[in-house]
């Protein structure tokens, strides 16, 4: 649960701070450096996850977290992509992108409800 918490409060963060950037409120440039850092500290999250060798009944429950935690990585991926694109050209058409950063936001939140179906 600790894992789940630290998710929530980056993805919280980061969900807001990406609305900053398409306000116009913060710099892509910013956002881009605050998403690597997120995405480092989820990668210490799946690492955590991994070396906890879970017991056998918890294995399915943690795989599917470990899974929404590397599928969060590639949402936030795609808002930096997204930031790079405002960079360039900040009358960039990011419609596409937004679409793909919403579905992959929910994916997420679909592997998330797995994990916590599948607990013991």
């Amino acid at each position: 649960d600790d894992v789940k918490d630290i998710h929530t409060t980056i993805s919280e963060s980061l969900d807001e701070d990406f609305q900053k950037v398409l306000n116009g409120d913060l710099s892509p440039e910013q956002y881009i450096q605050i998403a690597e850092i997120s995405s480092t500290q989820i990668n210490s999250q799946i690492i955590q996850l991994i070396d906890s060798q879970p017991n056998p009944e918890w294995q399915e429950s943690y795989g599917n977290y470990i899974e929404s935690l590397k599928q969060f990585n590639s949402y936030i991926r795609e808002t930096v992509v997204t930031a790079n694109m405002l960079s360039e050209n900040p009358e960039s058409d990011i419609e596409n992108s937004l679409q793909k950063i919403s579905q992959m936001k929910e994916q997420t939140q679909l592997l998330i409800k797995s994990s916590d179906n599948s607990r013991p």
